[in-house]
């Protein structure tokens, strides 16, 4: 063990767990938080349809993802899960208040979601589930049976995080395009009651 697994380990702790008590707000009303009924109803206000499986998505980004930074189990995917999470809410939520936290401005999820991608690029290091499984039979036999190890290589791992970039970009873009949608079906009802005041004149 060294200074920087210790210092990986209260990162992780610290922020996985603050994300995850914010994912049991909404999972499960604790800490007086909205619930699954109410937490739906405000992505519906936020532009966001179907609300069910975006409140979902966005509620599983935070509780299983901050519990996989806090473990350090399977980090690299807890990482982009919040990395998606965290470009939802940058961008839709709190880009046009600036950057401070006081005024509802990026700061803090700006915070939350670099940790995250540090946490995901560089690993939780030994004092994490990912480390105490890397290499149980290196363990077991006294270190003499190295190679084993559920850690990805850099390259999965920055493909995962990229994968948590676009699925955020995705999600971002829903409101727009579920707004072109609508439009259209709008604007076809009003020509048909125009059309239709034009007939009964």
């Amino acid at each position: 063990m060294s200074a920087l697994d210790a210092g990986l380990l209260l990162l992780g702790l610290v922020v996985g767990l603050t994300l995850a008590s914010h994912g049991a707000q909404k999972a499960f009303g604790w800490f007086d938080g909205p619930g699954m009924q109410g937490w739906t109803s405000a992505v519906a206000g936020m532009g966001f349809y179907p609300a069910a499986p975006f409140a979902t998505a966005a509620m599983l980004a935070e509780l299983l993802g901050g519990l996989g930074l806090a473990l350090g189990f399977l980090t690299s995917i807890a990482a982009a899960m919040v990395v998606a999470q965290s470009i939802v809410i940058i961008f839709h939520v709190h880009w046009r208040h600036g950057f401070w936290n006081t005024e509802r401005g990026i700061e803090y999820p700006l915070l939350l979601g670099v940790v995250a991608l540090f946490l995901g690029i560089v690993g939780r290091g030994l004092l994490s589930a990912d480390g105490l499984l890397s290499s149980p039979l290196s363990l077991l036999s006294g270190g003499l049976a190295p190679g084993h190890s559920v850690v990805p290589p850099m390259t999965v791992r920055v493909a995962l995080l990229l994968g948590g970039v676009i699925a955020g970009s995705l999600a971002l873009a829903a409101p727009r395009l579920a707004h072109m949608r609508r439009s259209p079906d709008r604007r076809g009802k009003r020509g048909d009651r125009v059309g239709k005041r034009g007939a009964a004149r």
